[in-house]
């Protein structure tokens, strides 16, 4: 592959706007996890469009299919909805599974890994906003500022990932994360909201083994990453005061705190929901859901602003450039492909519990993994290939358990 990386983010914001001195690089430099392929990409101008390459193309490509496969996945809820049974929330956790773990592919866009994460979270979120609210279509709006709780939820936790990841690496910190949210979800469902397991001791088993197979998914996924990947990565280190390497002991402590930080509060995110159906427990299951996520929506779109105001206004830096014509369309995308997983975990919730639907749903790192190794390649060698294997199997293994356990 290429040795030639990225410019210094200091450098490429001073292209961005001439005649400006460019701002120093934040603590969160970057947005998507995967550090592979920024280490494969040349230097670019932030002011001119980047020029479709082949491997651009194909990320388009794969993305109508998982457009596809999103619509079958929701029309096959929405016909479930009719019926309201358990069968509903397996349904819905298929399809949380599916778009939960394919909603990222065009991060992978040369123009979208080299954005300020900042940026990219307002199309992002612009995108969840937009899409969450065609629901009204469906259901009257009924406000509640339980759907802001979620938005906040959300929009900390990806915070909390990406500090993570600049911490402690893709790995540690995805494997941290993921555990913890299962764990966190499994005991709001239990300890606070008395959903009772037909056995305690099978559950945990399951949810034991769950946290173990997406261990090993992210530690096959960041084994597989090499010296220039790892320099990648390295870069996200620099002080942004002295533009030096900060010190190792607090990076990783900043990696650890964000890392359980993310699982905490990805693992309340559907903390909001229940209390938003309890306050509508005379409305049957589809009107609360989908109540629900039009309200959430509404969250989103207002708070979305203020945390970036705060990024950008604290302590006082200059506006980054918004990069529209590069960014706005992959954006509003993903924010598409992640506000149907979202749909589809919100019903996997409401039929089978925090407890069990939530947990399920994070599962969704077999399918992001899979993309991973099958089509950008990252997952490499023998000894990665094996772990990430067996480790989709235990995952299957704990989904199958705490099936037969948690309800």
């Amino acid at each position: 592959p290429p040795t030639t990386h990225f410019a210094p983010p200091t450098a490429r914001r001073a292209r961005a706007a001439p005649g400006r001195p460019g701002r120093p690089p934040t603590a969160l430099p970057y947005y998507h996890p995967s550090t592979t392929l920024k280490a494969l990409l040349p230097s670019f101008n932030n002011t001119q469009s980047m020029p479709p390459t082949d491997d651009s193309s194909r990320i388009w490509r794969a993305s109508i299919g998982v457009a596809a496969i999103n619509a079958a996945c929701l029309a096959g809820t929405l016909l479930c909805l009719q019926s309201a049974s358990e069968a509903t929330g397996w349904v819905s956790v298929a399809g949380a599974v599916w778009a939960f773990g394919s909603y990222g592919i065009l991060i992978k866009l040369p123009e979208v890994s080299a954005a300020d994460p900042p940026i990219f979270q307002l199309y992002f979120s612009a995108g969840v906003a937009l899409c969450s609210i065609l629901v009204l279509a469906l259901t009257p709006f009924s406000f509640s500022f339980w759907g802001f709780a979620g938005a906040a939820l959300w929009i900390s936790s990806m915070m909390c990932g990406k500090i993570g990841i600049d911490g402690i690496g893709y790995g540690v910190a995805v494997a941290t994360w993921g555990s913890t949210t299962m764990i966190v979800s499994f005991l709001w469902g239990t300890l606070v909201f008395a959903e009772r397991p037909s056995s305690i001791t099978g559950a945990v088993a399951a949810l034991c083994t769950l946290a173990a197979g997406v261990a090993g998914v992210a530690t096959a996924q960041s084994g597989s990453l090499g010296p220039p990947e790892a320099e990648a990565a390295a870069e996200a280190f620099l002080n942004p005061a002295e533009g030096r390497v900060g010190g190792a002991a607090a990076r990783a402590g900043a990696g650890w705190l964000g890392a359980l930080g993310c699982g905490l509060l990805n693992g309340s995110l559907m903390v909001p929901f229940h209390y938003f159906s309890e306050e509508r427990s005379g409305q049957d299951g589809a009107s609360v859901g989908m109540g629900y996520i039009a309200t959430f929506a509404t969250g989103v779109a207002a708070v979305q602003p203020i945390f970036f105001l705060l990024y950008a206004r604290v302590p006082f830096r200059p506006l980054p450039p918004l990069l529209c014509s590069e960014l706005a369309l992959p954006g509003l995308i993903t924010g598409v492909f992640w506000a149907i997983g979202n749909f589809e975990s919100t019903f996997a919730t409401l039929h089978l519990g925090q407890a069990v639907g939530y947990p399920l749903t994070q599962t969704c790192i077999v399918v992001a993994g899979l993309w991973g190794a099958l089509f950008f390649g990252e997952i490499r060698g023998a000894p990665s290939l094996l772990l990430f294997s067996v480790s989709v199997l235990v995952i299957i293994g704990g989904a199958v358990l705490l099936g037969m356990y948690g309800k």
